[in-house]
């Protein structure tokens, strides 16, 4: 049955049509937006509409329509502001090699010094603002746990503080920023990952203090949005930083000091 449209009619259809074409667009293509879109698509028919040179359309019937329309919605519901998403911060492979070493360090918990924010980063998006959680514990928890396996696989006999006793060295770090973030664009999501440690190491052969402070990011672009590529990019920027932390530093006797400049041959 063809049916002519009013200027009314003419106006809903373009404004329907570019309504599903802005909810693809900002449609985050994950696991449960891929979910929303096979139930909602599911009651769905396929139909489609021709234009003739006299402007007349082919319908989808009122209750096709209606469905189809509930579909948006609910597809459009997944991507709702406020959400929160759990960010693993996985173990953190060395790339320094090991070497093994007299030395006994204690680590104390990183010392979270950001700014005051309940949450890790946030992800900006054409459906608003959602939010990034650390996954298992604290931010200073996990980065501390990270921290120790690091020098661990470095070749130093390295502890949580808390479990130390006596140590040749006691390294205490704070985080002074920690920036996660992920922006939405027209053809890709931009990653960003941005950080600044800082590291004061006591030596107890000597009693002497050195401190360091390190700065390190990273960005990324991904076609889609996945949780596991932002993970991935925070791994290899707190790697970046803890081999920067032991490429300033060398041991010396039984104290971690300064790494002297090479001789120029």
């Amino acid at each position: 049955m063809k049916v002519k449209y009013g200027f009314l009619g003419k106006i809903t259809l373009v404004f329907s049509c570019r309504l599903v074409i802005v909810l693809w667009t900002n449609l985050s293509w994950n696991s449960g937006c891929r979910d929303c879109f096979a139930e909602g698509a599911h009651e769905m028919y396929s139909t489609t509409y021709r234009i003739t040179q006299k402007k007349e359309y082919r319908l989808m019937k009122p209750w096709r329509l209606t469905g189809f329309l509930l579909a948006v919605l609910f597809i459009s519901g997944c991507q709702g502001t406020g959400q929160i998403t759990k960010l693993r911060i996985q173990h953190v492979e060395s790339a320094v090699e090991s070497t093994a070493s007299p030395l006994t360090v204690a680590v104390s918990p990183f010392d979270d010094k950001r700014q005051p924010s309940k949450h890790l980063g946030m992800r900006v998006r054409g459906g608003g603002e959602t939010y990034f959680d650390v996954l298992d514990g604290t931010l200073s928890q996990r980065v501390t746990n990270s921290f120790v396996d690091f020098l661990t696989q470095a070749g130093f006999s390295a502890v949580p503080a808390n479990g130390a006793g006596s140590a040749n060295v006691r390294i205490e770090p704070t985080i002074q920023k920690f920036k996660v973030e992920a922006t939405d664009e027209a053809l890709a999501t931009h990653l960003e990952v941005d950080t600044i440690m800082a590291f004061t190491v006591h030596n107890a052969a000597d009693e002497s203090t050195i401190r360091i402070s390190i700065g390190v990011g990273g960005t990324d672009y991904e076609v889609f949005f996945s949780k596991k590529d932002l993970e991935k990019l925070i791994g290899e920027v707190l790697a970046e930083g803890f081999e920067e932390f032991l490429e300033k530093v060398e041991v010396q006797g039984q104290a971690l000091k300064f790494r002297l400049p090479e001789e120029a041959s």
